[in-house]
């Protein structure tokens, strides 16, 4: 049985994906404790704990997502990737950074992290010397896929593909299909990243990307396409 985080530790939580908030909802679920002894109680007493704290989340559509599981609090920050930001800076590492800064120097960090992640969070606690509970509450799973033909060949008509990878696991399955298919890379065709997580992931595996958002908004990726 996984040890349960101790919530009097924690001086902030750090959320950096919709993913996370859907888990965090299903674990504060009166469902989830039904039948053990005490579950209401202790879940009543989670719930008034994370009411508490501060959350730092990766944009406001995440933000929104954790006043939704926990709608008494008051204190719930949408971090976004500032505009002069490098491609190495992710947005989690602002998230990070915002939460340490707001922080009791004898609280730790409860980072809400998925089985596919960057160091960002990581790697800036220890350079703060912040204590960090990382408790992993999804898994992000690539599914088998099979690319089309005109993906896989020179395009006959001469028109270019665009593929948009919108998330680490979207390129780890593109990368899976094209080595399982004995290609190397994608012919006649435009790799766009959705955002700088996704790009340095793409990088990771290989992956040649033509484009990767600095934003991942509609708006950034219509510019893109068009």
């Amino acid at each position: 049985k996984e040890e349960k985080p101790c919530l009097d530790m924690v001086g902030a939580v750090a959320v950096t994906s919709r993913q996370a908030s859907r888990a965090l909802a299903e674990a504060l679920h009166p469902s989830h404790m039904k039948g053990e002894e005490g579950g209401e109680r202790q879940r009543e007493e989670v719930v008034q704990i994370l009411t508490s704290l501060p959350f730092y989340c990766s944009g406001e559509s995440t933000a929104a997502a954790i006043r939704s599981v926990l709608p008494l609090s008051n204190s719930v920050h949408a971090v976004a990737r500032p505009a002069h930001a490098s491609d190495e800076q992710t947005t989690a590492a602002f998230v990070a950074e915002a939460a340490v800064e707001s922080m009791p120097r004898a609280k730790a960090l409860l980072f809400l992290s998925g089985s596919s992640r960057l160091d960002s969070i990581p790697q800036l606690c220890y350079s703060r010397s912040c204590p960090l509970i990382e408790v992993e509450v999804y898994k992000s799973v690539a599914l088998p896929i099979s690319l089309p033909s005109s993906l896989l060949g020179n395009s006959k008509d001469g028109m270019k593909n665009v593929v948009v990878l919108f998330s680490p696991s979207a390129a780890e399955g593109l990368e899976k299909a094209l080595h399982g298919g004995g290609k190397e890379s994608l012919c006649d065709t435009t790799l766009v990243a959705i955002g700088p997580t996704t790009g340095r992931r793409c990088k990771e595996l290989g992956l040649c990307v033509n484009k990767t958002l600095s934003k991942p908004s509609p708006s950034a990726l219509w510019e893109t396409l068009c």
